[in-house]
């Protein structure tokens, strides 16, 4: 009878583990592949995992305490959630100098697309002589907007990376001293070939100065200054195509 009571107790115990294991393999699991998603109470019978939100991870259930537990539950209290200072960091001198010269880069940069565009017509025509056609002076001014495109769409690639190797500060200055110089020796070309090699020249500057600038001004100023700081840079930019158009008024291309 003894043995029989023994046999009967050691088959209770290894179905209970067996029921144990198949019940909490897949929980496990779960934690391993969505990790931080629940949290277990060592101090209860069978573990108990609770959805956190905070992260984001979907929780599946909530596991009842078996009705044998005689230890009970313990609620937790969640974990306080930090809040930020309410006191903003204070706009500088620094600041507003930053703002100041990266609108200045986005104005004049605008006022010099909007020059071009005014000017590319009677420049090409003088440059190709009194002679050229209507045609060939709109597929030349063609080729110099593209050209000027391109130079945009590669100058906002290489000084970006010159920008995150050499600073923001260098990469937009550089920006700026191309688009300024190349624009000036448009005025200088001899031939439809220099003007559209300049043209090309003068995009890279402009392509550049649209992301320096930004970037420059993004990082530097406090969050709460950000949307002001970013949004003037993008009403002077408009303010450079209206100051060309006015200058196009007293003074014929």
């Amino acid at each position: 009878g003894a043995s029989k009571a023994g046999a009967s107790s050691t088959h209770s115990k290894r179905f209970a583990q067996f029921a144990r294991l198949c019940t909490f393999a897949p929980l496990r699991w779960f934690h391993c592949a969505f990790p931080g998603s629940y949290r277990y109470d060592t101090s209860l019978a069978i573990w108990q995992p609770q959805l956190d939100i905070r992260h984001g991870y979907f929780g599946v259930w909530n596991a009842m305490q078996a009705s044998s537990d005689t230890r009970g539950s313990t609620q937790r209290p969640a974990a306080a959630v930090s809040q930020p200072g309410s006191a903003a960091e204070s706009i500088t001198f620094y600041h507003w100098l930053v703002v100041f010269f990266a609108s200045c880069g986005w104005l004049f940069d605008c006022m010099g697309q909007r020059i071009f565009v005014l000017s590319r017509e009677p420049a090409l025509r003088e440059l190709l002589g009194a002679t050229a056609s209507d045609d060939r002076v709109k597929y030349w001014g063609g080729l110099a907007t593209l050209l000027m495109m391109v130079g945009w769409a590669t100058g906002g690639i290489l000084f970006g990376m010159m920008s995150d190797h050499y600073g923001r500060v260098k990469a937009m200055v550089s920006t700026l001293l191309a688009y300024t110089v190349f624009s000036g020796l448009s005025g200088f070309s001899r031939t439809g070939v220099e003007f559209l090699v300049f043209r090309f020249l003068f995009g890279l500057g402009v392509g550049g100065m649209f992301g320096a600038a930004t970037t420059l001004v993004a990082e530097s100023v406090p969050k709460h200054f950000r949307t002001l700081a970013l949004g003037s840079m993008q009403a002077l930019s408009a303010c450079g195509n209206m100051v060309a158009s006015g200058l196009s008024l007293k003074i014929i291309p």
